[in-house]
């Protein structure tokens, strides 16, 4: 059963690239088949960087989440030093860094599942093309 992108993604693709790159922009293997070596292992060449850009997602590295909810916290506390906003309580000051620290930390934890099922699915395509051609493993 050959693996295809979901229609939605497949429709913004068409209309976010010129028609030249459409071909380029699912890594799917050339229309007349893996005939040649040369052929097999430009394409799990292709597949391995797909694979490897997954875990270089910005989205993906601890710093970004880090760096949000730092400065939630910064601004929580300039809140909560503030003189000319009189007195407020500590719980009022932290219910909104709070919960732009919670949101950060779900799209990070949605965003490091998602680059990781689709570095499996790049990962068991390139065991898959392994398997079925000879030749076409790593050297």
């Amino acid at each position: 059963m050959e693996a295809r992108p979901h229609p939605l993604v497949e429709a913004l693709i068409g209309r976010m690239l010129p028609p030249a790159c459409r071909e380029n922009a699912m890594a799917q293997p050339p229309r007349g088949g893996l005939t040649t070596a040369g052929e097999r292992q430009v394409y799990r060449a292709e597949l391995e960087r797909r694979r490897d850009e997954q875990y270089k997602w910005p989205a993906r590295q601890p710093v970004l989440i880090i760096g949000v909810v730092g400065v939630a916290l910064l601004l929580g506390a300039i809140r909560l030093l503030s003189p000319s906003a009189g007195p407020v309580s500590l719980a009022s000051v932290l219910v909104g860094p709070v919960v732009v620290a919670m949101l950060a930390l779900g799209m990070y934890l949605l965003t490091r599942k998602f680059t990781n099922r689709a570095a499996a699915a790049f990962q068991r395509e390139i065991d898959a093309l392994d398997s079925k051609l000879p030749g076409s493993g790593p050297e």
